[in-house]
């Protein structure tokens, strides 16, 4: 019973409380490029007031997104139950406990082997997250013109891009990043004690000749090649124009304990956003406490819920 009620604790610390609504959920199947991306639409039975569309973050993501991380305290009190919190099902729940449906769906990155990791791209990505808009339109419970992207890390920059391709009503982006990628990522690889400093020096050079051209298609950077690498670098390096070219609202969501933004680039990348945010479209919320997957990582969590604030946003806009 203690366990219980930690991990019920732990829940409303990570995601805050919701008004308790009951759903039903069903499984449909995203065909997109000859492949066939499972996903679980979570409906309402109260008045639906929006859809969202959750976007994954990179890697082989499922639909119910990555283990929630929590504070060591309630780790210590819940030990291993607490992994059994995914981001993206309780996200979605939470949604669908507030009148929002939601739609999660697994990566494609989830089945491709090495012979596709060759070509497989950005553009296959947001090809994906098109053709789960056109079927989430298809859907009789769902209202078309109210259906908004909510992406989440590599998802912010693609809900961007497949905004600017299929109508929907807003974007929301959770800790996407705005300071250069390759950049990013090599702060996180210093980070790693078991590269030497020359496995380090092969990785920078890669980057350096993706960025003046002269990378073979073919060469293998870290979990991808060339076609994924080039185009997630270009995402960034147009992200203000891009941004610019979307005619419906944009809200920014961003975590101040993210611990995907080593040292400083978590306080540049928030500057970024912001200095983004000056376009009247774009509205950037911060949150003290919090980490890459919006979870708890200290009590002044409590007082802010992401979730919720997406949910006030709709009833706003």
């Amino acid at each position: 019973m203690k366990i219980l009620i930690t991990v019920l604790v732990l829940f409303s610390l990570l995601m805050g409380s919701a008004n308790a609504q009951e759903f039903t959920s069903k499984e449909l199947t995203i065909k997109s490029d000859g492949y066939e991306l499972g996903a679980t639409l979570d409906i309402p039975k109260a008045d639906v007031i929006a859809t969202v569309l959750i976007v994954p973050g990179s890697g082989q993501v499922d639909r119910n997104g990555p283990p929630v991380a929590a504070t060591k305290k309630d780790l210590d009190n819940a030990k291993e139950e607490t992994q059994n919190v995914k981001a993206y099902e309780a996200w979605g729940h939470e949604l669908a406990e507030s009148k929002v449906a939601c739609l999660r769906y697994d990566k494609r990155a989830l089945q491709i082997g090495m012979k596709e990791i060759f070509t497989f791209s950005q553009e296959n990505q947001i090809d994906d997250l098109v053709a789960g808009i056109k079927l989430l339109k298809q859907q009789p419970e769902i209202d078309s013109t109210r259906i908004f992207l909510l992406g989440h890390s590599e998802g912010g920059n693609l809900v961007v891009e497949a905004a600017l391709r299929e109508k929907v009503a807003g974007v929301i982006i959770s800790n996407g990043t705005a300071i250069a990628i390759d950049s990013l990522f090599m702060t996180q690889l210093e980070l790693n004690a078991n590269l030497s400093s020359k496995k380090l020096e092969k990785i920078q050079d890669k980057f350096n000749r993706l960025r003046d051209g002269s990378l073979p298609d073919k060469e293998l950077l870290p979990g991808a090649c060339k076609p994924y690498w080039g185009q997630w670098v270009d995402m960034f390096d147009n992200l203000d124009s891009t941004l610019s070219l979307l005619n419906c609202p944009v809200l920014v969501q961003l975590a101040e304990s993210d611990e995907n933004f080593p040292g400083e680039t978590n306080a540049e990348n928030i500057k970024r956003w912001k200095h983004f945010g000056r376009q009247k479209h774009i509205t950037v919320v911060t949150y003290k406490g919090r980490g890459h997957s919006m979870d708890a990582k200290t009590e002044e969590s409590d007082a802010n819920n992401p979730i919720q604030d997406i949910v006030e946003w709709f009833v706003g806009g």
